[in-house]
């Protein structure tokens, strides 16, 4: 296709071969993130699941909409380089929080309000968390996170960036102007979307909750209670 990243041609195999080029405004997010869309797609051929529905978190929600065929192979893949592209210049950094409080979520979000330019973006379980957004002195905000909540873990989240926080607002809107061009179909079955926890089947309504996400805080345990009962999960998940 022709495309660039800094000047370098882009090109996975290289990258995988012999490791990334050296760059000085992005981070690995725009290699890593259409990897993981590719050995994602693969993941699911292989298993072939046969699915009533599918949900997807984070950037795994830009494979379902190929995998239930809002687009084709080749429109994710561009697109999926596309929000790596954005979202690795958009900067900050993260952190796992790992026994988060059950009963603290409230608490949490409150010290983030006072550090500033912090937020919990993602609620995955009630036991885990991520927080990300500017964090200049990551040890320092550690230790004060482990002295309010001494029973949660905390450790440093390497995904090169501040996802679903304020900090990818710029991204997002720049990922929507790329997106204007590409036509989502509708798709075969249902996908929930992160955004609404809602199935979704109404293309243009997928594809405005996908650029959503982008900046917007994820709850995973609200679209689990929304699920139907008896629903049976069949889970793909990369290592």
């Amino acid at each position: 296709e022709g495309i660039e990243i800094e000047g370098q041609p882009f090109d996975l195999v290289q990258y995988c071969l012999k490791g990334p080029p050296e760059l000085k405004n992005h981070t690995l997010t725009v290699y890593e993130q259409p990897l993981i869309f590719v050995c994602s797609l693969a993941l699911w051929e292989m298993m072939n699941p046969q699915a009533d529905a599918v949900l997807a978190l984070s950037f795994g929600e830009w494979t379902a909409v190929v995998v239930v065929g809002c687009l084709d192979f080749k429109a994710g893949l561009l697109a999926a380089l596309k929000r790596g592209e954005l979202t690795a210049k958009a900067g900050g950094s993260s952190l796992l929080l790992t026994a988060l409080p059950k009963l603290k979520i409230g608490k949490i979000r409150r010290f983030c309000k006072l550090a500033g330019d912090l937020w919990l973006t993602n609620i995955n379980s009630p036991y885990q968390g991520v927080l990300a957004g500017r964090i200049r002195n990551p040890d320092g905000l550690i230790a004060a996170l482990q002295k309010h909540f001494p029973e949660m873990r905390v450790r440093p989240f390497d995904i090169g960036g501040a996802f679903h926080s304020p900090l990818m607002e710029e991204a997002r809107c720049q990922l929507k102007d790329y997106l204007e061009e590409v036509n989502f179909q509708s798709p075969r079955i249902p996908i929930i979307c992160n955004a609404t926890g809602e199935a979704e089947t109404d293309p243009k309504k997928i594809k405005k909750l996908l650029l959503r996400q982008t900046a917007a805080r994820l709850d995973l345990r609200k679209t689990a209670r929304k699920l139907p009962d008896g629903t049976i999960l069949q889970e793909i998940c990369l290592p």
